[in-house]
């Protein structure tokens, strides 16, 4: 386990979490990137997407499914981050930007 991978409290590290690792790069535009996440009360708890809004580049470029669970953004690793960190990690993404999202999908 490499050092910087913080533990997605009760799914250990986002490595050994049930399911299998999916990869989206999704361009965001004026309206955002179109899904909406859930989790990350407290950090160490996952961050999951919640819902991904039909036509929006979470649907068409990423094919993201509600319950993904979010395991980097652009290289970094989120289960440390908090569900607000996350989201501001979201906001700083200029638009027309990439984000590179790994996923962890049951």
């Amino acid at each position: 386990q490499h050092p910087n991978d913080a533990m997605l409290s009760g799914y250990g590290s986002p490595v050994q979490a049930p399911g299998r690792i999916v990869t989206a790069t999704l361009y965001k535009t004026t309206k955002g990137f179109g899904f909406t996440l859930s989790g990350g009360d407290k950090s160490g708890q996952p961050v999951l997407i919640k819902s991904v809004k039909q036509g929006s580049p979470a649907d068409t470029q990423g094919g993201l499914l509600a319950g993904d669970i979010l395991v980097k953004v652009n290289g970094q690793i989120v289960s440390n981050l908090t569900h607000t960190g996350v989201v501001q990690l979201f906001k700083a993404i200029p638009n027309g930007a990439e984000a590179r999202l790994e996923l962890r999908r049951n």
